[in-house]
């Protein structure tokens, strides 16, 4: 027997081929030609004649057009089975620019003039060669309507146990369903000796088909009459893993593509072992993932091996928790609060912070990221413990956080780990008297206040945590005082940064931070809305607690009525300054927070920025605030809109 070239299935990738049979394809594995190229070295020039078509194996090739005396970047081939070429295979047109090696790269060839010899000698492939071009004209002519956007793939190779590493992916594919509504599949490898998922999940006696063939992989029909739909929405299918690795191999690339054309997220399980479907599953993913327990080795040979085959964008670790305390995610790693009690396939009630957890990550991947920006506002920003009290009740849970002053302090103790219910603890212990205790007075020769108080009263609640030891990402926003650039502080002690955006000039001293001296953020970002979404939040929700100047005043002031015979009625330098503040913020405050999806504003006229003890009552009205804009808040997560794709079931 033949021996079959590994690259065999890629060629299933090139339209041209995909549609040839096993046999076809067998008479032209011999004039396919291995190349390689050194970093600089040419493939072809701009202006040749096109004679061939070649098959990217591993590293990268760039292909620049001149035009006008400027070079136009048009084509960049960077994945295991990118192509270029095609017509030129077909009709020798010329090359539209220069291709050239970035990396040491290694590619396929397929010559024009050899090509044509074969198909001289096989009536069957230029037949389909012809099929082929026919299909190109009518293209041309009838343009079909835009395809919808290709779905998504992860893989997922899990190091744990067959019915954990199921548990683990099962759980996930079914969090995506339900967070995006959206059409999600899970494709299964199973180990030989292992149960698969339709087995588990499905009817009594249903068993992965044994009787697969490679038409099933080509078409939406064939994949859906192998797959159990569950009474969840999620479509399951179960594949041996010696037969995908075996007669099935060359219908790995049709699988995938398959896949992506008819579901919105397909979640590939792979078990912890090389071999060539697993290695060309890894590649053809948008994103590999590692899957491990907490005390797994770290760097071991399977994923040395995976960083040499996937490019660093596209592989991340995720680590499965059992004793630490919950960690936030960060580029590349996910943690997810596993816990060790958990035996069964479906997460339970009992296990709500494993659940928040793979909700977090679901949301990651399919592009539903929550950003919640919370402006500035000094006491008037005990509203937002209220709003976050509303938004988790309704099942809401911010994954980016962004805070300005006191939206950076609440922002800091929510990131830090603080509940809702602790939140308002604190808020409630700030009594008048302790509120003067934190006062330290200085000479008012840099601000009223030196403010070392409230930098203690800050490392009281979250310690010297930095910011990458907060459970969710975080960034506050200051103002460098000698520049007037904004600063977005997402990188040393929290509580250091958090006192540089609570500076209030005038009233508290610069905060030198970092080589800068830095002042409040709402001079420059009161709403810090722009942070969230640069930190990459899919759907963002402010706190606009600015309220406009004439209804701003301070704890106990009476409106007066201007006198020119009575001086003491005029504005004070205190309320000078307050008002020029509050003039600046406001503006800025609307702009910002009108870019964000929803707009939480509360009418928080009623009361002064300085009635920290009024705690209670201002939580109230952000919670009331938030409630009213709910329905808003809901239409805009698919989690809750009745007109997304998939209809909402719970596993049975």
């Amino acid at each position: 027997m033949a021996h079959t070239p590994e690259w065999t299935p890629l060629l299933r990738k090139i339209p041209l081929l995909a549609q040839f049979r096993e046999e076809d394809m067998a008479r032209l594995h011999p004039i396919f030609h291995s190349i390689t190229l050194k970093p600089g070295e040419t493939l072809f020039r701009q202006g040749d004649e096109g004679g061939a078509l070649h098959v990217l194996l591993s590293g990268q090739i760039e292909v620049v057009q001149r035009l006008d005396g400027r070079d136009r970047l048009i084509a960049t081939l960077g994945r295991r089975g990118d192509l270029v070429g095609e017509m030129a295979l077909l009709g020798g047109e010329n090359r539209p620019g220069t291709a050239s090696a970035v990396r040491p790269s290694e590619l396929l060839e397929l010559r024009r003039e050899e090509f044509e010899a074969v198909l001289r000698k096989n009536p069957t492939l230029a037949l389909a060669v012809t099929r082929y071009l026919s299909q190109r004209l009518m293209q041309a002519v009838h343009r079909p309507p835009a395809s919808p956007t290709p779905g998504r793939v992860f893989a997922l190779v899990g190091s744990l146990p067959p019915k954990k590493r199921l548990s683990f992916v099962l759980n996930l594919a079914l969090s995506a369903l339900q967070q995006s509504r959206r059409r999600v599949l899970l494709v299964e490898v199973v180990e030989e000796e292992s149960v698969s998922a339709i087995s588990r999940l499905g009817p009594e006696g249903r068993s992965a088909p044994r009787d697969m063939d490679l038409q099933d992989f080509q078409t939406p029909e064939g994949l859906r009459s192998i797959a159990l739909a569950h009474a969840s929405g999620l479509d399951v299918i179960s594949i041996s893993e010696p037969l995908l690795g075996g007669r099935l191999f060359g219908g790995l690339y049709p699988l995938v593509t398959t896949a992506r054309r008819d579901w919105d997220f397909v979640f590939i399980s792979l078990p912890a072992r090389s071999s060539r479907a697993a290695r060309a599953l890894w590649e053809e993913a948008d994103r590999t993932l590692y899957v491990r327990e907490e005390s797994a080795e770290r760097g071991g040979p399977l994923w040395r091996e995976m960083e040499s085959v996937v490019p660093a964008p596209r592989l991340d670790l995720v680590e499965l928790q059992k004793i630490s305390l919950p960690r936030r995610n960060r580029p590349g790693r996910y943690y997810i609060p596993w816990g060790t009690a958990h035996n069964g396939l479906f997460l339970s009630s009992e296990n709500a912070t494993a659940q928040q957890g793979l909700d977090r990550m679901a949301r990651h991947l399919v592009g539903l990221r929550i950003g919640f920006a919370m402006g500035s506002g000094a006491a008037l920003g005990y509203s937002i413990i209220g709003i976050l009290r509303a938004l988790e009740r309704n099942g809401i849970f911010p994954d980016l956080l962004a805070g300005t002053s006191m939206g950076a302090l609440i922002g800091s103790f929510y990131a830090a780990g603080k509940t809702v219910p602790e939140l308002e603890e604190i808020a409630l212990s700030i009594t008048k008297s302790r509120l003067w205790s934190m006062a330290d007075l200085a000479l008012p020769w840099k601000g009223v206040v030196v403010g070392n108080g409230v930098l203690q009263f800050l490392k009281s609640v979250i310690g010297d945590v930095s910011f990458d030891q907060l459970r969710l990402p975080f960034a506050c926003v200051a103002t460098d005082i000698n520049t007037g650039v904004e600063r977005v502080l997402r990188h040393g002690a929290v509580a250091e940064a958090v006192r540089g955006s609570l500076s209030l000039p005038f009233f508290f001293e610069p905060f030198f931070w970092q080589g800068r001296y830095l002042v409040d953020g709402g001079l420059v970002n009161p709403v810090p809305t722009s942070i969230i979404q640069a930190m990459g939040a899919d759907i963002t929700l402010s706190v606009n607690i600015t309220t406009a100047p004439s209804v701003k005043r301070l704890p106990g002031q009476r409106a007066r009525r201007p006198s020119v015979f009575n001086p003491l009625h005029g504005p004070h330098i205190f309320k000078v300054m307050a008002k020029t503040l509050y003039t600046m913020q406001y503006g800025i405050a609307q702009a910002g927070a009108n870019e964000a999806d929803v707009v939480i504003a509360p009418d928080l006229s009623d009361f002064a920025w300085l009635e920290f003890h009024r705690a209670a009552d201002i939580i109230k009205v952000g919670e009331e605030q938030a409630e009213k804009v709910m329905p808003k808040i809901l239409s805009k997560l698919p989690f809750f809109n009745e007109n997304a794709r998939i209809p909402l079931r719970k596993p049975q």
